[in-house]
């Protein structure tokens, strides 16, 4: 009996002390995490809209950090809208930034969060290049010169690009219009594209209660 008080109170001193710990890593990471997150942020906004010179919100009184529907300004004239989408995917929670034009057809899509399957729902993220090892070794010793900067979006958000709300419809045939799914992957990739049509339904709703796309 006594012994089994002695591992109960040794067992309970060590989760405490676990616990603890835990905390005081996070307590110590916490601001760099959020400001990884927000400078993420910053260049997905830039990526998609890099002509822009400021994003507010939709009602335009203050900087738009997620929340709602954003504005991204160019001259002071609206060069579109944005909003942020969310879905459960296979294994993770997925948020996307959608940004669409002042006619709603969607510009580009960036994935911010997301911890699918390595090797399929992770594919979301996957840049295709034609560059090989033995390419990249070569330009590196000066044997061949560099080529041309490479496609860095990931190819299956960059079928989003031109897709219209009516459009977002995930499609295992190749050949097929609509948003081609990842092999293996269907879950996510339908995740990824209800996502964004939360996002665009979003900015189509924010739009049709302030009177429309007019205004700076």
């Amino acid at each position: 009996m006594k012994n089994a008080l002695r591992f109960s109170i040794v067992l309970g001193l060590i989760t405490i002390a676990a616990g603890l710990g835990v905390s005081a890593v996070y307590q110590m990471t916490r601001g760099r995490i959020e400001a990884k997150k927000a400078d993420t942020f910053a260049q997905a906004l830039l990526s998609i809209f890099p002509e822009a010179d400021g994003f507010r919100t939709l009602e335009g009184d203050e900087d738009w950090t997620g929340e709602g529907v954003g504005v991204a300004l160019s001259g002071g004239e609206r060069a579109g809208y944005l909003a942020v989408g969310a879905r459960q995917g296979y294994s993770s929670s997925i948020r996307v930034l959608v940004g669409a034009g002042p006619d709603l057809v969607i510009r580009a899509v960036t994935i911010l969060e997301q911890s699918e399957t390595p090797g399929l729902g992770e594919r979301t993220r996957e840049v295709r290049t034609e560059r090989t090892i033995w390419r990249a070794a070569a330009e590196a010793v000066g044997f061949k010169e560099p080529g041309e900067s490479e496609d860095t979006v990931p190819w299956f958000q960059k079928q989003f690009a031109g897709m219209t709300l009516e459009r977002l419809v995930v499609v295992k045939d190749p050949s097929a219009d609509g948003i081609h799914a990842i092999t293996g992957a269907t879950v996510t990739s339908e995740a990824v594209s209800e996502a964004v049509r939360d996002a665009l339904e979003r900015i189509g709703s924010a739009l049709a209660l302030s009177g429309g796309a007019g205004g700076s």
